[in-house]
């Protein structure tokens, strides 16, 4: 009868405390950047994770390669 008690007791308590726990299944969770306002350009290729109570979005982008000469030579001493 006692371990009964104790097991009933004990499951409770894990329920309780799974049920109270901070879920980190929801922390991360990707957003559509097409939804926020303003929306990032899509040119930077956004990735938008929800984070607390907002949103944060890394942006990827190049500079296309310099083809010119601007006169400018490094490298050199004078």
């Amino acid at each position: 009868m006692k371990q009964t008690h104790f097991a009933r007791l004990f499951i409770i308590a894990l329920a309780l405390i799974i049920a109270l726990a901070p879920q980190p299944v929801f922390a991360g969770q990707a957003v559509d950047p097409s939804t926020l306002n303003p929306p990032p350009p899509p040119q930077f290729n956004p990735v938008c994770k929800s984070v607390g109570g907002g949103t944060i979005c890394t942006v990827q982008f190049s500079d296309p390669p310099f083809a010119g000469g601007s006169g400018v030579i490094c490298g050199t001493g004078a």
